[in-house]
């Protein structure tokens, strides 16, 4: 079916084949679709479509998104049986299809035949194809989709020759005689465009033809005014000819005005355009208007003959002999035709018939294309044409009065501007201070540095991060490097119309002659060194950037530092994020309160809470200091749950969206679109950041790049962090949004079920990787999605929620979230699961219930699961009980019962795992040979596994085997403490810290074994794990004992039997030759009365107190 198939861009995508029309699903499907028929039959190289889809600012992952694009365009016409027309050619992709399927080359060619009609004297034929050919356009090239760089060229391209067309259409309808009807159309058209001279050539002649000579006059004055308060020009020769042509009465042809085909091609001088940019490159001239065309520019609207085909713009050279294309210049401007795109992309969409009526109200700005959206326009690329918004007194523009013409013009007139005298170097606009600026002492050296070297500098963040007070800072600090330096305030500036007008008045500057402000502002600036800080800018983005982009080309000594919650995307542009404060969020806090430094312990934890709770976010922390003067630390603290009614009443003096928590995130919010508010609701439901397909499946959406673009706007508009590292990018929003966004969700069931389901697929997954040499992955996975994770279990329920505490329990306990783990398993286990599922859950419920050595409960869970099934992980978990509880060889037993279930089901780990238990059984028994043995074979499993944790443990186990029968263990040492390092294991790293301690003990190293003990000790404290809590106070007793402290030691022996006696475990028989020793020690040099008092002392105390005391003293 591809050969009938037709492929339409003069408005909005559409493909037709057999009878059907559609059009892709997608936008950018879309904009890849009229990019390859932009170039039908030719190869388009990659970089090129990136360039169309992107333009100056393409992101890193450009060319993986194009292909999934391709591959998405192909699965869409399919539909239509033509998936085969996008063709893969190195070095890009090619459209299959002739150029005569594309509507493009169907009406260029029209307008070549029309034209040579019209040249040829055959009004009638060209009028009838012309007409013909202008009705194939249904609204503006590319209407539905973002196109950017070169194929936003080409459509401005493609809308000036529309607009030529309808000048030859107009143009014929003369010659036919159509006076009166063709008139009525060109008194519409001259009000869009009035700056186009040929419209009012062709509108004197029709009144004039139609015997209404006077109106032929009216129109002459109307475009002399229109003319001189605009460019400061008198009208052409041609309106000049007109007009003496109707004051003397001389007879008009109906073939008297020139047809744009004739002045593109006729003899005579070269005229400047009357539209061409200012300060354009020298050669740039455009087409004339009024005669023949400009020595070095090509006419826009006329195709070199036998090449009706568009012209597109690639990095690299042609093949086959072709011209090579017009490439866009990364610094804007394109190679080969310098400032004609740039003209041709600024021309305002014009109808060949007028939608209103004749002399109908026009809108108070005319529109550009994309102008709805800021998206529709290339970042970086030159902005539209904007309208010179003034009355003839030079004033603003009242709104809805018609627009007198675009400020994209080349002026010839020299300027008259009045402008007051200059400031003096540091403006009373910038603020001065009054609070001292916390916290911010790098980002100001940074971004002074910037402001003196780059010409434009966006600061950029959420509401309340203190954008303003930074550019106040660096305004005054930099102010010695430039002759003036002001701050405009944009905040109160309702709308886009109103910037120009308020920078103006900022700086004292206003036009009185032909000039419009934008004008007036580049001739004041121009020569000078000026630091202009634009304060506020997002609500106004899209105005800032054209006024940025106009400005910078002008006005070389102007630099332009700019705050706004949104970048800018304009060429040039050098973007810095503002954070939230880290380190310095208390010391805002307490200087903002009016508070010491001298706080107490319980004030120190609640100002603590306080700053992270509010992100660091320098305008919440002030906001919640000026509570401190009704609440405590605590009380604010404690009420951040509902920190939007907490957190209000900021100063009288500040704008009102920073009065208030709510109202600086309602402003933020109010500036999103109704697709990235949803998102945002959406992405409430995450804690802790996310990533693509995270978002993705929230939201609804298969494909992930669904939602990559909206994504990316948030991340433009600083409601959203993008951290992007080698292993993919992860998003955050601060907490304080998040919440806010969260109160937009409405209800949220959906996406809190799909956030359930996503993580529970992750964490299934993941639990599977959690052994073998997958082990280091699949744990860091869990660990960045641990809040999610967490927050999955609270949405989740019935079985859902205990699949996922199920799958999570192990990476809990390897990282050392114990209680956490537990807590999960008991909320979550019922006697409704499924049976399979219940055992899963007991054994991990008894594993992580046994390692906070409450070992009768974990019996009991244990024995449950053994009454299900015969389970190896039951049998296993009670072996380490019975080793904990000095019961060696029924552990060894148990674990011998549990290998031989994993040898029958072919788990090598299994057995590995249950080797390296009766190892560690084995050394505790001191029976040394047998487990070497069993370390040994174990370490071989693991080394062949590549899992690094089990690894360890076997090092541990062979280490502690050759400390106590006499051989240095320190090598082996070295590595378990590398492998346990890499996994992020605490309990393994606390067991290695012990064993050093023990080694370093042996060599009569004091201070390095009492080191060791205390980080060992600390480990199993935050833990919550005293398995081997009495076995290191006892430990640290002989380092007291060898340093001299004999009394202390005495203590702590007492100590660690309050540890042992609170958890039935008993001294192992590998450590009770060491420790009848100390004791004998003890009692001799103390004496016995002594001794048995110190024992006594230790006694007394509770266990987190003995803890406490040997990691301290």
């Amino acid at each position: 079916m591809a050969s009938d198939m037709r492929v339409a861009l003069l408005g909005s995508v559409e493909v037709t084949s057999g009878g059907r029309t559609s059009s892709p699903p997608r936008s950018r499907l879309r904009a890849v679709l009229g990019l390859l028929a932009l170039r039908a039959g030719r190869v388009v190289p990659v970089e090129a479509l990136i360039d169309g889809l992107h333009g100056e600012d393409p992101p890193p992952a450009a060319t993986r998104t194009l292909h999934a694009h391709v591959s998405y365009l192909r699965r869409s016409l399919s539909d239509l049986g033509a998936r085969e027309i996008v063709e893969t050619r190195s070095p890009g992709y090619r459209l299959a299809l002739p150029e005569s399927s594309v509507d493009v080359f169907r009406f260029q060619q029209g307008v070549s035949a029309g034209r040579a009609a019209l040249a040829a004297g055959d009004a009638m034929t060209a009028a009838t194809t012309l007409g013909t050919t202008l009705a194939m356009w249904r609204g503006d090239a590319l209407a539905d989709c973002d196109v950017h760089g070169w194929a936003h060229g080409e459509s401005g391209r493609l809308r000036e020759l529309r607009m030529a067309a309808t000048e030859d259409l107009l143009d014929a309808r003369i010659r036919l005689g159509d006076h009166r009807a063709t008139a009525a159309e060109l008194e519409a058209l001259v009000t869009v465009d009035p700056l186009r001279e040929h419209l009012w050539e062709l509108l004197m002649t029709a009144h004039a033809l139609a015997g209404r000579q006077a109106d032929a006059l009216r129109v002459y004055q109307r475009v002399r005014r229109v003319l001189l308060d605009e460019l400061g020009l008198e009208p052409g020769p041609e309106l000049r000819r007109l007009e003496a042509a109707v004051l003397s009465g001389e007879p008009l042809s109906d073939t008297a005005p020139p047809t744009a085909t004739a002045r593109r091609t006729g003899p005579g001088p070269t005229a400047p355009d009357r539209r061409a940019e200012p300060g354009g490159r020298p050669g740039s001239t455009a087409p004339d208007r009024r005669g023949e065309p400009g020595p070095t520019a090509p006419d826009r609207r006329s195709e070199p003959s036998g090449q009706p085909g568009p012209t597109i713009p690639d990095r690299r050279s042609e093949p086959s002999g072709q011209p090579g294309p017009t490439a866009p210049d990364r610094q804007g401007e394109p190679v080969g035709e310098p400032g004609v795109a740039a003209r041709a992309t600024a021309r305002p969409t014009v109808s060949p018939v007028p939608s209103r009526a004749p002399g109908g109200v026009l809108p108070p700005r005319l529109a550009y294309r994309g102008e709805s959206s800021s998206a529709a326009r290339a970042p970086g690329a030159a902005p539209p044409p904007r309208l010179a918004y003034r009355s003839p007194a030079g004033g603003t523009r009242r709104p809805g009065a018609a627009p007198l013409g675009s400020m994209a013009i080349r002026h010839v007139a020299a300027p008259q501007v009045e402008s007051r005298p200059a400031a003096a170097a540091l403006s009373p606009t910038v603020p001065a201070v009054v609070t001292r600026l916390i916290g911010r002492d790098a980002d100001l050296a940074h971004v002074s540095q910037l402001v003196a070297a780059q010409r434009l500098v966006t600061l950029t963040g959420p509401g309340g991060v203190g954008k303003t007070r930074l550019a106040g800072a660096v305004a005054a600090q930099t102010g010695d490097l430039f002759d003036r330096v002001e701050m405009v305030e944009l905040a109160g500036v309702a709308t886009a119309e109103f910037v120009v007008p308020a920078v103006a008045d900022a700086l004292a500057v206003h036009a009185t002659g032909a000039r419009g402000l934008e004008a007036a502002l580049a001739e004041a600036l121009r020569g000078r060194r000026v630091l202009l800080v634009l304060d506020n800018c997002e609500h106004v983005a899209a105005e800032v950037a054209y006024l940025a982009h106009w400005l910078l080309g002008r006005a070389a000594g102007v630099h332009l530092l700019v705050t706004s919650r949104e970048v800018l995307h304009v060429s040039g542009e050098v973007v810095r994020p503002v954070r939230p404060l880290t380190g310095h969020g208390p010391e805002l806090f307490l200087e903002r309160a009016g508070l010491s430094s001298d706080l107490s312990r319980e004030d120190v934890a609640a100002l603590e809470r306080i700053c992270a709770e509010l992100d660091g976010l320098p305008l919440a922390l002030e906001l919640a200091a000026a509570r401190a003067r009704v609440l405590s630390l605590r009380e604010i603290a404690d009420r951040l749950n509902d920190r939007f009614s907490l957190l209000t009443g900021g100063p009288r003096t500040a704008l009102p969206r920073h009065r208030g928590l709510r109202a600086a995130c309602e402003w933020s919010f109010q500036l999103l679109d109704d697709e990235e508010r949803d998102l945002m609701a959406v992405l409430s439901v995450f804690t802790g950041g996310f990533d693509l397909a995270a978002a993705a499946a929230v939201a609804g959406h298969h494909d992930e790049l669904a939602v990559l673009d909206t994504l990316a706007r948030l991340v433009d508009k600083s409601l959203l962090t993008a951290d992007v590292t080698p292993a993919g990018a992860r998003y955050r929003m601060l907490e304080t949004i998040r919440r806010f966004a969260a109160e937009t969700l409405g209800d949220g069931e959906r996406a809190r079920q799909a956030h359930a389901g996503h993580f529970l697929k992750l964490a299934e997954e993941a639990e599977r990787g959690l052994r073998g040499a997958t082990l280091v992955a699949a744990l860091d996975r869990m660990s960045a999605e641990h809040a999610n994770l967490r927050a999955a279990l609270g949405y989740a329920s019935g079985d859902r929620a205990l699949r996922l505490a199920v799958a999570t329990w192990r990476y809990l306990y390897l990282r050392g979230h114990y209680s956490e783990g537990r807590q999960w398993l008991e909320s979550t286990l019922s006697g409704e699961a499924p049976t399979p599922l219940r055992a899963k859950a007991l054994v991990g419920l008894a594993t992580l219930t046994a390692y906070q050595c409450d070992y009768a409960t974990a019996t009991g869970h244990a024995e449950r699961v053994l009454e299900i099934e015969e389970d190896p992980g039951a049998l296993s978990l009670l072996g380490e009980i019975a080793r904990e509880t000095g019961r060696h060889d029924d552990a060894i037993a148990h674990h011998e019962r549990a290998m031989g279930h994993h040898e029958t089901r072919g788990d090598t780990w299994g057995v590995g795992f249950q080797l390296e238990l009766m190892a560690l059984a084995g050394w505790l028994a001191a029976r040394w040979d047998e487990a070497r043995d069993w370390a040994t074979r174990a370490h071989d499993v693991f080394a062949g596994l590549g899992d690094k944790e089990r690894l360890g443990w076997t090092l541990l186990d062979l280490a502690a085997v050759d400390h106590y029968t006499g051989r240095d263990p320190s090598a082996r040492l070295r590595e378990a403490e590398r492998l346990f390092g890499e996994v992020g294991f605490p309990e393994g790293q606390g067991w290695t810290e012990n064993l050093l301690a023990l080694t370093a003990l042996g060599r009569g190293e004091v201070a390095t074994a009492t080191a060791h003990l205390r980080t060992a000790l600390r480990i199993q404290r935050d833990l919550g794990d005293l398995c081997r809590g009495a076995s290191l106070v006892e430990a640290m007793a002989r380092a007291a004992y060898l340093a001299g402290e004999t009394r202390r030691a005495a203590e702590l022996v007492g100590g660690a039997s309050v540890i042992r006696t609170a958890i039935g475990s008993p001294v192992p028989p590998a450590e009770r030759a060491d420790l009848d020793e100390l004791r004998a020690s003890l009692a001799e040099t103390l004496g016995e009365p002594a001794y048995r008092e110190a024992l006594a002392a230790g006694r007394g105390q509770t266990v987190p107190a003995v803890i406490t005391v040997a990691i301290e003293s």
